[in-house]
């Protein structure tokens, strides 16, 4: 079980890599087009940060899950800018962002950064920070309760996986992944039927997700504050596509290098079919 994880984690790190956004796709101007792809890359360092912490966490080499847990929460405050970019980009109000439990929570993580980041941490040093850890995992759970966007709480959730996943609790972490790509997902399909050049080919892992979306829909807590479906112009929706799948790709690579099942959750990718034409596809990321 630990080398097959240690395996597709180094195979994750590697294939995340060579993903690329589609050359050219949605033209939004030449500052927008950079901007998306700076951002992409980020998401691609937080998901190369969750692998190689995984695979420590499978070898057992405490010195290297450390070190690694330092570079995952390093990661994660280094994407928050993109990732407020990419809510902005589905609703314009987003209240995540300011929501103090959110805002305590990665401030929390970053205390826990530092504390480990001082040389060679003891055993005292790494139950402290451990605890801020603790204390920024409850800050999520409270910012979540807090949010009613689809969006916002799959932001969320994979706060909560990866304080998880740096806890060392890789199950759990597995499960709140889940959690997030059941709202990620459909956000990417619906933005896709809105693009007006994006045909979406429904698969498994997309159907999957509207699953679970829908029966978050049909919580009665849910219904009482869910808002009526967005409608957004082509170009904003293009935009907002092209900043969530990176995250969908995200999730799903933490996903498989924790140890979760490669097709329980598919990553999705724009396929450029012909000029200003694209298709929204399911990819299957693996160790192969």
């Amino acid at each position: 079980m630990a080398v097959g994880r240690e395996d597709a984690g180094r195979g994750l790190v590697k294939r995340f890599r060579r993903a690329e956004s589609v050359d050219g796709a949605f033209d939004g101007g030449v500052t927008s087009d950079v901007q998306l792809e700076k951002d992409s890359a980020r998401w691609v360092e937080l998901a190369g940060a969750g692998s190689q912490l995984a695979i420590a966490a499978a070898t057992g080499d405490l010195s290297k899950f450390v070190d690694q847990a330092s570079h995952l929460v390093g990661a994660l405050l280094e994407v928050q800018d993109a990732q407020a970019r990419l809510l902005q980009s589905i609703d314009e109000n987003v209240k995540l962002l300011i929501a103090e439990p959110f805002k305590d929570g990665c401030l929390q993580l970053d205390t826990a950064r530092r504390l480990i980041g001082r040389g060679e941490p003891s055993s005292g040093v790494i139950d402290k920070a451990a605890k801020h850890i603790e204390t920024a995992q409850e800050r999520f759970y409270t910012a979540s309760t807090l949010v009613t966007e689809p969006m916002d709480l799959a932001v969320v959730q994979m706060h909560i996986a990866l304080t998880y996943l740096l806890l060392n609790d890789l199950e759990e972490s597995q499960h709140w992944l889940n959690e997030a790509y059941g709202k990620a997902a459909p956000m990417a399909r619906e933005l896709a039927e809105q693009t007006g050049n994006t045909k979406v080919i429904k698969g498994k892992g997309i159907a999957q997700a509207a699953t679970a979306y829908a029966t978050l829909g049909a919580s009665v807590a849910y219904l009482a504050v869910k808002k009526v479906r967005r409608t957004y112009s082509n170009k904003r929706a293009q935009e907002g596509l092209r900043g969530v799948l990176p995250l969908v790709r995200c999730v799903v690579a933490l996903h498989v290098a924790s140890g979760g099942d490669p097709s329980k959750l598919w990553a999705l990718d724009l396929v450029q079919i012909k000029k200003d034409q694209y298709e929204l596809v399911e990819v299957l990321l693996s160790s192969a």
